[in-house]
């Protein structure tokens, strides 16, 4: 599942799905309260981005059209298959 397009950072667009916003729901649900839990999954969001946008950029060095995908059971970079496999 492909999920929506939430926003393009340096030519790499990032996508979310229905099932991520319930992941982070679930973590706002927990002990801590809502704020704490939604701070949480804002923290966790964003690092997860920072580290996914890494891979991203190799990808778009070497001409691949990376794509980044959030959805309920983690998070990852997609991308075109390359041309030698070493550039994977």
């Amino acid at each position: 599942m492909q999920g929506f397009h939430v926003f393009t950072i340096a030519g790499i667009p990032v996508y979310l799905t229905f099932w991520y916003f319930l992941l982070v729901a679930w973590f706002a649900m927990g002990d801590g309260g809502l704020e704490q839990g939604l701070l949480w999954g804002g923290c966790v969001t964003l690092s997860v981005l920072v580290h996914e946008f890494g891979h991203g950029m190799v990808a778009r060095y070497f001409g691949l059209s990376p794509r980044i995908v959030l959805h309920g059971c983690g998070w990852f970079c997609a991308h075109e298959r390359s041309r030698r496999d070493r550039d994977d």
